[in-house]
């Protein structure tokens, strides 16, 4: 963690220098629109919604006892909700009332597949109106930064600094990008890892985590939510074994404790 802030510090006190030496100008990094700003332009797209009928009526209960739990003191939750039940929404909605609460600087989302990484920044970015383009960070290999920043070289440059460390309200990964960021060996990579702490990390489609790196991608989520400060989601319709019990039978050894299930 200490290698995180320090690499980060340099890199990026040696952009200033190079940038104020060129034009006399640092480069705009991270800012944008504050997380209870966010949340209540989320609020507003979700009141859109025709909550009475059929599906949405159990989207609204689920949606409404997730929030209900928003203000539970950080540690690691589950949130266990069949598809099609509302959770990508849901998922945000309390992530965005968790960290306001408890003082949190970012949502970050990790999820396994680009394709469903593309769906899920779509949806934050339509639901985040105006301010989603420049709110989410959409990182992963295949995302197509030119395109999205449509010719702007601005848009373009910080689309490219803030994917280095992160510096964002709202973060939508890939599992690799996640992981690489906890366990590489190389400055690029690690410098994310201090904005990893202070953040509430969803791993959506919990049950698609890693074999060969299940126990170390677990210590070091039970880590971040231990000692800095960040929540852990488990968001699934099928939630792993991973939790560490008195049943021996069912028990993952050095597994998550105190598991809340929203």
């Amino acid at each position: 963690m200490l290698f995180s802030c320090l690499v980060d510090a340099d890199y990026i006190d040696t952009e200033t220098f190079y940038a104020q030496h060129e034009n006399g100008l640092a480069r705009q990094r991270g800012g944008g629109a504050s997380l209870t700003l966010l949340r209540d332009v989320l609020n507003q797209h979700l009141e859109t919604f025709d909550t009475e009928k059929g599906i949405n009526q159990l989207r609204k209960h689920i949606l409404r006892e997730v929030r209900n739990k928003a203000g539970l003191r950080p540690g690691c939750f589950s949130l266990t909700v069949p598809t099609g039940g509302g959770k990508t929404l849901a998922s945000l909605a309390f992530a965005l009332d968790h960290a306001i609460t408890h003082g949190m600087d970012r949502v970050i989302y990790v999820i396994p597949f680009t394709s469903i990484v593309e769906q899920n920044a779509a949806v934050f970015r339509k639901a985040l109106s105006q301010y989603g383009a420049e709110a989410v960070l959409e990182h992963h290999s295949t995302f197509d930064a030119e395109k999205a920043s449509k010719g702007d070289k601005d848009s373009l440059d910080k689309f490219r600094r803030d994917s280095e460390n992160w510096d964002a309200p709202i973060v939508v990964t890939t599992s690799v990008q996640f992981l690489e960021s906890l366990f590489a060996a190389k400055t690029s990579r690690c410098r994310k890892l201090h904005n990893i702490a202070r953040s509430v990390v969803i791993l959506d489609e919990a049950q698609t985590m890693p074999l060969p790196l299940l126990r170390p991608s677990v210590a070091a989520l039970d880590e971040l939510a231990l000692n800095y400060h960040a929540s852990i989601v488990l968001c699934t319709a099928t939630q792993p074994a991973l939790l560490e019990t008195n049943d021996a039978a069912r028990s993952f050894t050095v597994g998550f404790k105190n598991v809340e299930e929203l």
